[in-house]
């Protein structure tokens, strides 16, 4: 039996070695570059589509700006019927007012400066008189729209075709003029990137639309490329306007790392606010009784993103050492965060970070939206980390998950 000890200890070693073996492949170090910048943040939001009682609408609003970090809403108003209030020509005159008064309102008296409000038009062609009659609804709450969003779905009314579609959008954008007001047309807002990509190299060179053509909008159902994001980006760059996502019901984290790495995302919207806690609402909180709420589905996944990036921010070159840790950064000012997202845990070394005190934070699990729930995953906050002028940070993620670094 003695001559089985070297055996049975060579073996426990192995595995153990082994082990660590399988603990550290997700090991990464993380060089952050600032001098090499990308896009300029713009902010998150959150739609204004569905109501809920008091007092979890107020408790919602307090808790989407001082916890998640949202800054921007937008609210429909439908120039045709669909399929989601057939027969309802007109919704917009009932339920822009009624959104827009429970969260587009007040939300901007909580969030003041970096507020941006959108409006979305559904079931193009507008109607020039409608969309008067909107502005100057809106003006009665204090709220002129800073992007008005031209949403040209399948789904909800007819898909017009692009030269009807540039028809209709230079029309809203002479109503702009004519009132005097500074809101810019978003668009072509389709269900897909590669949708949105074909129309967008129309619009691009419709010269009714220079000056009021101010982003370039899609929503991201469907299978997306990276390739296809990288050619959003390039339409970013040529023509001088920011990227922005406004929809995808229950997109998982990896979705957002691809489109802020590839397409320079700028802004980003997934759900609406609130739901009634049905498991398929994909809000970003649920309020099943309209009392108690919690933060919904895979939303505190994205809480490690919306609190750290910041309007403002400029996202700078980060490069990983692993494949599986991915890693996006912006800074600027006295600000600096890095997320990142990895697939197993592990140890993480951050270089080119600025002196200054970090806060540690980490959400775990694969951020995959698996149904509203009863809570979404919660974060834990380890001890600040204060690093010196071209010290590296040192932190670490115990599991799958996602990690962020922001300086205080």
């Amino acid at each position: 039996m003695r001559s089985l000890v070297p055996l049975l200890a060579s073996i426990v070693l192995l595995a153990f070695a082994c082990q660590n073996d399988n603990a550290s492949t997700e090991n990464a170090t993380i060089q952050m570059d600032s001098s090499v910048t990308f896009q300029t943040w713009l902010g998150w939001g959150g739609r204004s589509a569905t109501d809920v009682p008091n007092p979890a609408k107020t408790q919602i609003l307090d808790a989407a700006v001082n916890d998640l970090g949202l800054t921007l809403t937008g609210v429909p108003a439908r120039f045709k019927a669909g399929k989601e209030n057939p027969g309802m020509i007109g919704w917009d005159s009932v339920e822009t007012m009624k959104l827009a008064s429970q969260w587009a309102a007040p939300l901007k008296q909580r969030v003041s400066s970096d507020f941006i409000f959108t409006v979305r038009a559904i079931g193009e062609p507008a109607d020039r008189n409608e969309i008067v009659r909107v502005l100057n609804a809106l003006k009665t709450l204090g709220l002129v729209p800073d992007v008005w969003i031209v949403e040209n779905e399948p789904d909800i009314g007819t898909r017009l075709p692009v030269g009807e579609l540039a028809d209709s959008m230079a029309m809203t954008c002479s109503v702009f003029r004519q009132q005097g007001i500074p809101t810019v047309v978003s668009g072509p807002t389709m269900s897909t990137v590669a949708g949105t990509l074909s129309y967008a190299q129309v619009l691009r060179n419709d010269s009714r639309l220079t000056g009021c053509l101010g982003e370039w909008t899609f929503h991201q159902y469907g299978t997306t490329t990276r390739a296809q994001l990288q050619a959003l980006a390039a339409l970013g760059e040529e023509t001088g306007l920011p990227i922005k996502m406004d929809e995808h019901h229950g997109a998982p984290v990896s979705e957002l790392m691809d489109d802020i790495e590839f397409a320079n995302l700028a802004a980003w919207q997934r759900d609406g606010f609130a739901g009634n806690g049905c498991q398929s609402c994909y809000s970003l909180y649920s309020t099943p009784n309209g009392v108690q709420w919690f933060l919904a589905g895979n939303t505190g996944f994205y809480r490690q993103f919306t609190r750290a990036i910041r309007p403002g921010m400029v996202r700078w070159k980060a490069t990983s050492s692993n494949g599986a840790v991915r890693a996006v950064a912006f800074g600027g000012g006295s600000k600096a965060a890095v997320v990142v997202q990895s697939s197993g845990g592990g140890a993480i070394t951050m270089g080119g970070l600025p002196a200054g005190t970090y806060e540690v934070s980490y959400t775990l699990g694969n951020g995959r939206w698996t149904g509203a729930g009863t809570a979404s995953p919660q974060s834990v906050t380890r001890p600040s980390v204060t690093i010196t002028g071209g010290q590296d940070l040192q932190t670490s993620l115990p599991a799958a998950g996602v990690l962020t670094v922001r300086r205080l």
